[in-house]
C-alpha cells in the first residue's frame, strides 16, 4: 500500500495558518479536518504530494485526515510542540498564539488559501453533503457507523494519475524515506 510520510510540523503549521485566517481564530473540528483533507487532495492533484502526508479514511461525515483526526480527537494537541499555539475547546480548535509558517511552502499556502476560501462559508451540513457527493468526492464510501480506509493508490487514480505517475510517486516516497532516515541520524 502506498503511504506518504506524515509530517506533524506541517500539519500543525497548516492548522495554525488556517486558524489565523478566521475572524475569531477558531474553527470547528469538522471544518478543520475537511480543510486539511481537501488541501492534501488538491496538493496531490497539482504536485503529486500532499501537504500533511496523512492517511485518509471515509467516516460517516465524509473523508478525513486520519492521523490528524486521531490527534485532535484524543486531545493530544496539548502534548504537541505547538501546544502554546493551538488548543482544543470542546468541538473547536483555537489559535492561542500566532506563528509564521516555517515548513509550509508558498504552494502549500496557496492551496490552503484556495481550500479555505472555497469552503469557509459552508455550514457543517453543506460540507457533509459536498463530501457525500460522488461527483465531487468519488473516493468517499459510506462506512455506516464505522470507518473505511481510503486507499492512496485509488485516490491517485481518481485524481487522474496514470500508472506511470503512480510508480514515480512511489519511487519519490521511497527516496524521501531513505533521505529522512539518513538525516535523522545526524540531527541533534
Amino acid at each position: 500500500m502506498l503511504e506518504f510520510h506524515y509530517n506533524l510540523e506541517k500539519v500543525l503549521e497548516s492548522i495554525s495558518y488556517l486558524l489565523s485566517k478566521t475572524k475569531n481564530k477558531e474553527l470547528d473540528i469538522l471544518h478543520l479536518i475537511k480543510f486539511l483533507y481537501f488541501a492534501d487532495r488538491e496538493s496531490i492533484k497539482e504536485y503529486n504530494y500532499p501537504i500533511t502526508g496523512d492517511s485518509y479514511s471515509s467516516l460517516p461525515y465524509g473523508p478525513i485526515v486520519s492521523k490528524t483526526f486521531d490527534l485532535i480527537k484524543s486531545n493530544q494537541l496539548s502534548m504537541s510542540p505547538f501546544s502554546e499555539y493551538i488548543k482544543r475547546d470542546d468541538k473547536k480548535i483555537l489559535l492561542t498564539k500566532e506563528r509564521a509558517p516555517q515548513k509550509l511552502s508558498e504552494a502549500d499556502l496557496e492551496i490552503l488559501d484556495q481550500v479555505y476560501n472555497k469552503f469557509i462559508h459552508y455550514t457543517p451540513a453543506q460540507l457533509i453533503d459536498y463530501c457525500h457527493n460522488a461527483k465531487f468526492v468519488p473516493e468517499w464510501k459510506d462506512p455506516g457507523t464505522s470507518s473505511i480506509p481510503i486507499d492512496t493508490e485509488d485516490l491517485l487514480l481518481l485524481l487522474g494519475k496514470s500508472q506511470d505517475e503512480i510508480k514515480a510517486i512511489r519511487q519519490m516516497i521511497q527516496e524521501s524515506e531513505i533521505t529522512n532516515s539518513f538525516l535523522s541520524k545526524y540531527e541533534a
